[in-house]
C-alpha cells in the first residue's frame, strides 16, 4: 500500500481515526488504572475488553489473505481492506499494552510479546518498503519488465550481444539461441587482424556479464561504470572494432537494470515470508492464551 503525498488524502481519515481512538483508549486506561489501582491485569473486566478487541483485530487482519485469494467475494474493496489492515492494526499497540497492564507475565505471554513485536515491526517495515521501492524502481529501472521474464530476457540480451560480435568477427562456437528467438543467420566474414583479440575480450570479459546469476551491480552500479569497463578493454583490440563494443554497452546496462528490478522485487515481497507466518503464529498462540486464561 503506497503512502506518499499523492495517496495521503486517502489515508488521512484512517490516520486521524486511529489517533482519536488511541486517545480515547488512553483516557479509558487512565480511568481503569485509577479504579483498579491495586489490581490491574488481563483478568479484570476492562482487561478482558482490551484483550478481546485486540484478538478481534488480529482475526480481521488474518482475513486479508482470504480476501485477496477470493477477490470475487463481495466484502468491500481490496484497497479498503488494506487501509484497515494498516491503520486499525496500529491500535494493537495500546490494546495489548493496556490488556497486560504493561506486565510481561509468564513464559507463554513472553513468547506472545516477542511474536507481537516481530509482527508489528515487520508490518511497519513492509509499509515503508511498499511506499519507497515502487518509486525507486520507476526512477532507476527504465527497462522494467515482467518479473518472471527477467532471466529469459537476459538470455536474449546475451544473444543480441553475441550476434553483434559474430557479424564482424565470425561465428562463436559456444553461442546458443534462446528459446522463442529466431536464429540470426551469420554470414562468413573475411579474417582480419584483431578478430581473435575481439573474440577473446568478449568471451572472457563481456559475455559473462550477461549471466542471469551473476550480480554485476556490485561492480557496475551505473551506466558510466559500464562505459568505463568497456574502455579498459579497447586498448587490447584494434580501433576498427571499438564501435561494436560501444553498441554492446546499452545491452549490458539493460541487464543491470533488470538485475536491480529483481533485487527490488525481492525486497518488496520478501518481507511477507517473515510477516505472514509469525502473524498466524501470534494469532494461534493468542487464542490459546485467551482460552486457557478464561478456562483456568
Amino acid at each position: 500500500m503506497l503512502i506518499n503525498k499523492e495517496t495521503w488524502p486517502q489515508h488521512r481519515p484512517w490516520a486521524f481515526a486511529t489517533l482519536a481512538i488511541t486517545l480515547l483508549l488512553t483516557a479509558s486506561y487512565a480511568l481503569y488504572a485509577w479504579i483498579y489501582a491495586e489490581h490491574k491485569d488481563g483478568g479484570t473486566l476492562p482487561g478482558l475488553i482490551y484483550g478481546s478487541v485486540a484478538l478481534a483485530i488480529m482475526i480481521m487482519d488474518s482475513l486479508l489473505g482470504a480476501r485477496r485469494k477470493v477477490p470475487a467475494w463481495k466484502l468491500g474493496r481490496a484497497r479498503t481492506w488494506l487501509k484497515a489492515h494498516i491503520w486499525i492494526s496500529l491500535l494493537l499497540f495500546p490494546l495489548v499494552f493496556f490488556h497486560s497492564a504493561f506486565l510481561i507475565g509468564g513464559k507463554m505471554t513472553l513468547v506472545i510479546w516477542i511474536l507481537f513485536f516481530l509482527v508489528m515491526g515487520s508490518g511497519i517495515l513492509g509499509v515503508i518498503i511498499q511506499s519507497i521501492l515502487p518509486q525507486l524502481m520507476t526512477d532507476q529501472v527504465s527497462m522494467e519488465t515482467i518479473y518472471d521474464q527477467i532471466d529469459h530476457i537476459t538470455s536474449q540480451l546475451r544473444y543480441d550481444a553475441d550476434v553483434k560480435i559474430m557479424q564482424v568477427a565470425g561465428k562463436l562456437d559456444f553461442v546458443t539461441v534462446p528459446e522463442g528467438m529466431t536464429p540470426v543467420k551469420i554470414k562468413d566474414v573475411v579474417d582480419a587482424p584483431g578478430m581473435s583479440e575481439l573474440k577473446e575480450a568478449y568471451s572472457k570479459s563481456i559475455r559473462p556479464l550477461f549471466n542471469p546469476h551473476l550480480k554485476i551491480r556490485k561492480v557496475l552500479r551505473t551506466h558510466t561504470d559500464i562505459v568505463a569497463i568497456i574502455n579498459t578493454l579497447k586498448p587490447t583490440i584494434p580501433t576498427d572494432f571499438h564501435a561494436i563494443l560501444d553498441e554492446i554497452v546499452p545491452l549490458i546496462d539493460e541487464k543491470r537494470q533488470l538485475e536491480l528490478q529483481k533485487t527490488l522485487h525481492h525486497w518488496m515481497h520478501g518481507w511477507l515470508f517473515v510477516h505472514v507466518p509469525i502473524s498466524f503464529a501470534l494469532l494461534l498462540l493468542t487464542i490459546v492464551h485467551a482460552v486457557t486464561a478464561l478456562w483456568y
